[in-house]
């Protein structure tokens, strides 16, 4: 090879390897890319609240004893605007003989009273303790009861008039303590047994007892 072609390829050589740093100086002086990753959105299960909403109280309740002639008596929770049926009702219902006329049924609930539902006849007795250790423990005393009728004494009978074998219905109900119900009583005991043989008998017809024919005891005769 002679020095002149020597000469060419070095100068090829040189350019050569001078284009190299040239194209390896660009990449050094780029930066190098940023990947910026976006982050993935997740799903949230919130509970979404209303600014507006309130909270919900619950409504007032009253405990009642229902007692007497129901078919599941107990203490129940009702409603502060339940009436006197509304406790009966989810007290399982009356019994056939329960005497609902003494009671007042659309009278609202009083919390921690007792309900006494009568039976039909049943005289109520008031319990010999002090009023204020019990609350409506009878019916007489329940504020729930219906408001007694009290005869006045010009409709009362004279002493002795009244026979117990010949009366009639409205006669034995001028007594004291009888209405319509407790005369009709007396006159289909007369009519099974034929008729009274002492005033102490009526003790046996059903709603009399011994305070009741006390007070009607001066009126009779047989």
């Amino acid at each position: 090879m002679s020095s002149k072609e020597r000469a060419v390829y070095s100068t090829l050589g040189i350019g050569g390897l001078l284009f190299l740093c040239f194209l390896g100086g660009r990449q050094l002086k780029q930066p190098a890319s940023i990947v910026i990753e976006q982050p993935v959105p997740q799903a949230m299960n919130a509970i979404e609240t209303s600014t507006n909403s309130t909270p919900v109280k619950n409504s007032t309740r009253v405990l009642i004893h229902v007692v007497g002639e129901v078919n599941n008596p107990g203490v129940l929770t009702l409603n502060s605007d339940s009436r006197v049926q509304d406790a009966i009702q989810l007290a399982g219902g009356a019994k056939p003989n329960a005497d609902l006329g003494e009671l007042n049924l659309a009278a609202k609930l009083i919390d921690g009273t007792q309900l006494v539902v009568p039976a039909k006849g049943a005289k109520p007795e008031t319990p010999e303790v002090p009023a204020s250790s019990y609350v409506a423990i009878s019916s007489a005393s329940s504020p729930y009861a219906r408001s007694p009728k009290t005869k006045p004494s010009s409709k009362l009978p004279s002493l002795g008039s009244i026979s117990l074998n010949t009366a009639s219905k409205s006669e034995l109900d001028r007594l004291p303590g009888v209405g319509p119900s407790t005369a009709q009583k007396i006159l289909d005991y007369r009519h099974q047994t034929g008729g009274f043989s002492s005033i102490n008998e009526l003790l046996q017809v059903k709603g009399i007892g011994s305070k009741k024919l006390a007070a009607m005891r001066k009126f009779l005769r047989l």
